[in-house]
This record gives C-alpha cells, structure tokens and sequence, in this order.
C-alpha cells in the first residue's frame, strides 16, 4: 500500500492529468490548476482507489499545498485523545 503522500500525488496526477514528477509537497494545489470540480474528483479518487476520505471540512485556499492535504489525512485518522464515556460512579 502506498504511503499517504504517494496516495495524495497518485491521485492528484490521475485527476489533473499532471506527471507526479511535477507535484511535490510545496506545490500549491493553485499551481496545479485545481477548482472546487477537481477537489471532489480527487476526494472520490482517494477514496476509491486507496481507501483515504477527505475531511468534510476540508477546504482549499490559494495557499493549500499538497503537504496541507497529506497533513489533514493524518489528523482524520488520528484516533481521538478523550476518555470514552463511561457509567459513573454512585
């Protein structure tokens, strides 16, 4: 399986039609040309084809790098620090 950042730039590349030689961690998704259309196309493609789900929440700006995308996939899988819920004491 490849890593989180291969799976990012696999997907960019397949979506965008880009050689991934051309996307690095720096690369802006600006500089790749990427609209609100290639952000879903990309969410469903990490999705489909390596098992990785954007945020909801995830939002690009002009300065979303490639970096920020693999950063924010890390983060969703983080599991949670809070203590579950549990019965309380009597």
């Amino acid at each position: 399986m490849p890593s989180t950042h291969e799976a990012v730039v696999a997907a960019l590349a397949d979506v965008l039609g880009v050689s991934e030689e051309d996307i690095t961690p720096e690369t802006p998704l600006e500089r790749l040309e990427m609209d609100s259309l290639a952000v879903a196309e990309f969410a469903t493609v990490l999705a489909q084809k390596y098992g990785i789900n954007l945020a909801e929440s995830f939002v690009t700006t002009q300065a979303t790098t490639v970096a920020d995308v693999v950063t924010c996939v890390h983060e969703q899988d983080q599991p949670s620090t809070a203590a579950p819920a549990g019965p309380t004491a009597r």
